[in-house]
């Protein structure tokens, strides 16, 4: 507790004053009096101290000066009083400036029933008192009696008290540093000590100024609310230049500019600033304003010529606004959106959204790439990228910053700009309208050109058009983009086939470059990528693109082209740069010497264990050390047995790899297995690759199992008699690991216990393993294909599925917040497998709430139910958050992955009883 302060009770009578004094008093461990008006006037002479109180007016000036005198003798003084009027409020703001000011209210009618319950009866005063006593002063504290207990009241003075401070005319700077550690920025604070601040800012001490800066910066806007008078609101707007906190500078200054009186002043130090963080013509704007208010002033005159003189020299920051193209070009860098050529990009900051008085800054782009770096480097606020981010970015209530873009297209629709906002950030229509309004105003030349461009789901979703203004007009990718030539998504230079994919089950080599006429669900790898149709960069194929590093660009109508038609099957080289694309053909020599470096990853050679001879019962055998035993897919279903709760888990078990080998070996098709490893024209003829593995599958197929085997697997069989269909599910050696997940590579078969064979389930699952698209990725990723080895998961075959999806543990869009990311599908029409232009709903889970709440996005709805419903309520999302959240924390711990980059990959379902499984699990490859 800080000694000698005043603090000051002010109520209606029966309010609760009284008895919260008598609890701190028994708190308080330092000398302190109580002040009581009742106490004053009790002890006067009898002819005074009756209920006519003729002397209120000069008792309550006499206890005001009274407490000063035994404050200046080192007591505490606590005062209870009722200030009916004005005059005695503006006394005890006069006489105690220093002291602390609490409000203790109730209803009028919990007053008078107080005053009812004490016998007194004394209404008429008590409704005088309640208009009129709580009219004329700021607090420090507002207390509710009505709401809160009187030892709760007490406890949140103590706690105030304890952090209130004031400044003496005789502060010195370790007085600051102490002060600044222990006390908050408030109205009354600035009031009482502006001066003070004022002088501590124009020190050379880096010690003060940078606490100071802390404790002052991005206070503006809550200061201003606070209805400052125009002399203080100027004095803050100085002191904030001084410290070269310019944001807050400005907020201050324009608000006055904006709200109260101008004067020459005023527009000297509104230019003064814009000079500071160099956008030299708003400051000789600005300083022109000024002259004409006050012509003789002569630093006018002086920051003019250095305004002048220094955009003679170099380019300035930025502006407020633009007259022309011309001036907004100026400012704007080329060719930041990935792939598009003679476009120009032009960043702005709209600051204090959160006020009545939204600051734009229009800057150079070309020098300030980033917007946090604007505002920390230029704008003076000196926060974390994590804080900016949260003021800034996909927290619609907390925002206090709008970031975007203005992008000029020149050659689009007689030269249109677009409004551009970071593609996963949810901006509501109040925003875009915000936005609108304040660029219009600061552009006046784009008015009947400006179009918000929708270049997300996110953004899509996030938009009510009902409630956008009539001159914000859409546009969204297609229609923006559909007329250009040709737009680069990834640049590169690689050397392969053309294949020109004429329809969707032609599968690619890895050697081809691909030429596609539809977008794929899927993309097998790849050396290129060339498609008739509009991509974004953020589209699945490009982002594939960009993990394998390879050239891919959109080229309008390519399928019809000579160029590519003349080429198709032939070798050549693909080059794409961010303003051209180039192919010709090449020779065989040149195509494996290329082939050969881009090839040159390491060796990834694999584990099999064949210990084990009987199928595996996973619920009694929940341990990792089973993987070389079964592989990950039904190790890893061992292990989440053993993490969550059984309702969550499915009953299952797995075939070892042991069945394959002595399967593969007793038909001596390993040795046909090798032989094709090393014949020359299945690795060097495509076609001839696609037949012989064709080929190799027939032969397993078709292939005897030993008798064994058979006896083994019939006797698996007869336990589940009361079952129609059973999953028979790959768990190679050669997916689910941590560096290949080799998602989709190998086949699932449902099992018809009735009509079908086991081991001919079994053989078609084994059989998958050498699928031409299974064994392309593993030769892109250099796995041995000699180590792999095939087991079998199995669990029951669950029908009429409410859903079903895939969670990736972790925000895949904002990587500084935690997250989950989720796909899902209604019924039986698989995530993972999609139907033909089947689109999945899509989920994101981020921690952008606040204290790092979860908030849960839904960035795209399905096309197989109606728009207006969603597949998994919150409900469902939270259940399976928790659960993939178990699963994330262990695997984590068991790949010894400290890094927030891990992640699993979880694929899940509901069953028709509406019970949450999971189906398996595996490390996420980005």
């Amino acid at each position: 507790m800080k000694k000698n302060f005043i603090c000051y009770l002010n109520g209606v009578s029966s309010s609760g004053k009284t008895s919260i004094c008598k609890i701190l008093l028994k708190e308080f461990k330092e000398p302190t009096i109580y002040l009581s008006l009742d106490n004053i006037h009790e002890n006067l002479c009898d002819k005074y101290n009756n209920d006519d109180w003729k002397l209120y007016k000069k008792e309550v000036l006499g206890l005001h000066r009274m407490a000063v005198v035994w404050r200046d003798q080192g007591f505490n003084v606590i005062i209870d009083n009722i200030l009916e009027t004005k005059e005695l409020c503006d006394d005890a703001k006069e006489i105690l400036p220093d002291a602390y000011f609490i409000s203790i209210k109730a209803s009028l009618e919990t007053l008078l029933k107080r005053e009812k319950d004490r016998g007194r009866g004394h209404y008429s005063l008590v409704k005088y008192q309640y208009e009129r006593v709580h009219k004329y002063l700021n607090y420090d504290l507002e207390l509710d009696s009505q709401i809160n207990g009187l030892q709760y009241l007490a406890n949140k003075i103590i706690e105030k008290l304890d952090k209130f401070v004031f400044i003496t005319p005789f502060l010195n700077k370790s007085n600051a540093l102490e002060i600044f550690e222990q006390t908050e920025l408030t109205k009354i604070f600035f009031e009482r000590n502006s001066e003070q601040l004022f002088s501590l800012s124009k020190i050379e001490d880096k010690k003060v100024l940078n606490k100071l800066k802390l404790f002052i910066q991005n206070k503006s806007t809550f200061l201003i609310n606070s209805s400052l008078d125009k002399s203080q609101l100027f004095l803050l707007g100085r002191i904030y230049r001084r410290l070269s906190l310019y944001n807050d500078a400005l907020n201050c200054f324009l608000f006055i500019k904006t709200k109260l009186n101008v004067d020459y002043l005023l527009y000297y130090y509104i230019a003064l600033t814009y000079q500071n963080i160099g956008f030299y013509s708003t400051a000789l704007y600005f300083y022109n304003l000024s002259k004409d208010l006050n012509n003789s002033y002569k630093w006018n005159i002086k920051r003019e010529k250095e305004c002048l003189s220094v955009l003679s020299k170099k380019s300035e920051n930025g502006v407020i606004s633009c007259q022309n193209n011309h001036e907004l070009q100026k400012l704007s860098h080329i060719n930041t959106i990935p792939g598009l050529r003679d476009i120009l990009q032009c960043k702005f900051l709209i600051t204090n959204i959160d006020s009545d008085n939204p600051i734009l800054y229009l800057f150079n782009t070309t020098e300030y790439k980033n917007h946090y770096l604007f505002y920390r480097d230029i704008l003076g606020v000196n926060i974390s990228i994590d804080k900016f981010d949260d003021i800034t970015y996909y927290k619609n209530k907390e925002r206090k910053n709008l970031a975007g873009s203005i992008v000029s297209h020149e050659s689009i629709l007689n030269g249109i700009y677009t409004l551009e906002f970071f593609s996963s950030d949810p901006i509501l229509s109040e925003y875009v309208n915000l936005s609108f309004k304040i660029l219009l105003n600061s552009l006046p030349f784009i008015k009947d050109r400006f179009y918000y461009h929708l270049n997300s789901e996110v953004q899509i979703d996030s938009l009510n058009k009902n409630k956008l203004d009539s001159d914000v007009k859409l546009i969204d990718t297609e229609e923006l983009f559909n007329h250009l030539p040709h737009i680069t998504l990834n640049v590169g230079e690689s050397y392969g086939i053309l294949k020109i994919i004429k329809d969707e089950k032609t599968i690619p080599s890895s050697n081809n470059i691909v030429l596609y006429k539809k977008l794929p669900n899927d993309l097998s790898n790849v050396r290129g990528i060339i498609s008739d149709v509009v991509q974004t960069p953020l589209s699945h194929v490009n982002l594939k693109a960009k993990q394998n590093k390879i050239p891919n660009i959109y080229i309008k109508d390519a399928s019809l082209k000579e160029e590519f038609i003349k080429l198709d099957g032939k070798l050549i080289c693909f080059n794409v740069t961010s303003k051209e694309y180039k192919v010709e053909e090449v020779s065989y020599d040149m195509l494996e010497e290329k082939l050969e470096k881009l090839n040159d990853k390491p060796k990834i050679f694999l584990t099999k264990n064949l210990e084990q001879k009987e199928i595996v019962n996973l619920l009694s055998n929940n341990n990792s050390s089973l993987v070389n035993i079964i592989g990950t897919k039904a190790s890893n279903i061992s292990v989440i047995s053993n993490i969550l709760e059984k309702n969550y888990t499915l009953a299952s078990y797995a075939i070892p790899f042991y069945f394959y080998e002595v399967f593969i070996r007793s038909n001596y098709l390993d040795r046909h297995i090798n032989q094709l490893l090393e014949d020359f024209k299945f690795n060097y003829d495509h076609h001839k690759k696609v037949d012989m593995l064709e080929e190799l599958r027939s032969l397993i197929l078709c292939s005897e199992l030993p008798k064994g085997i058979v006896d083994k697997l019939n006797e698996f069989k007869n336990k589940f008699k009361n079952e129609l269909t059973l999953r028979f599910r790959s768990s190679s050696n050669s997916e689910d690991l941590e560096n290949f997940n080799g998602a989709g590579l190998y086949d699932s078969f449902v099992y018809n216990l009735k009509e079908e064979s086991i081991e001919d389930v079994v053989k078609k699952v084994w059989s998958s393993l050498w699928t031409y698209r299974a064994f392309e990725e593993r030769n892109f990723h250099n796995i041995e294909h000699k180590d792999v080895s095939m087991g079998i998961l199995i669990h029951k075959n669950y029908r009429n599925e409410k859903f079903n999806g895939v969670c990736i543990t972790k925000n895949i869009f904002h990587k500084k917040y935690k997250g989950f990311y989720i796909n899902v599908q209604t019924g039986n029409s698989l995530v993972t497998n999609p139907d033909n232009h089947a689109i999945p709903e899509e989920i994101l889970i981020s921690a952008t709430g606040k204290n790092g709440k979860y908030d849960i996005q839904y960035l795209r709805n399905s096309n197989l139910i109606s728009n207006k419903n969603k597949i998994m309520d919150k409900e469902e999302i939270v259940e399976l958050m928790v659960q993939s959240n178990l699963i994330h924390k262990y695997f984590k711990k068991y790949y010894n992955r400290m890094d927030d980059g891990f992640a699993m990959e979880i694929e899940f379902l509901k069953t028709e009883s509406n019970q949450l499984k999971i189906m398996q699990a595996r490390p996420w490859v980005e």
